[in-house]
């Protein structure tokens, strides 16, 4: 598993809302069991837009879908088995919505 890859949710109860779900983990605990996901939904379910520094904006297939990095978690590495593409070139994005959550800047 590759860090910022996008896998499909697999989560039958939640993959209407949450279609995508985004590893942000770094690779170098790919062990552990689990990986550190930020759940990705479309921009039009979102009635107000979120910052975007906090909530980057995402396109995927025609579609722009928002990082929810204030719902980052913890799931089983063995039900992500879809990998949808790679948002690699948005690392920088992405690390800043994260630092924006822990560190307030």
């Amino acid at each position: 598993m590759e860090q910022f890859t996008v896998y499909e949710n697999p989560s039958k109860q939640t993959r209407n809302s949450i279609p995508y779900l985004l590893d942000v983990q770094n690779d170098l605990f790919s062990d552990i069991g689990t990986r550190l996901v930020i759940p990705m939904t479309q921009a039009s379910n979102i009635s107000t837009l979120p910052d975007q520094k906090m909530c980057p904006q995402i396109k995927i297939a025609g579609n722009n879908y928002l990082l929810l990095t204030h719902q980052l978690a913890s799931y089983p590495a063995s039900r992500l088995k879809k990998p949808v593409l790679s948002l690699d070139h948005l690392r920088y994005d992405i690390l800043k919505s994260i630092d924006l959550l822990i560190n307030g800047f």
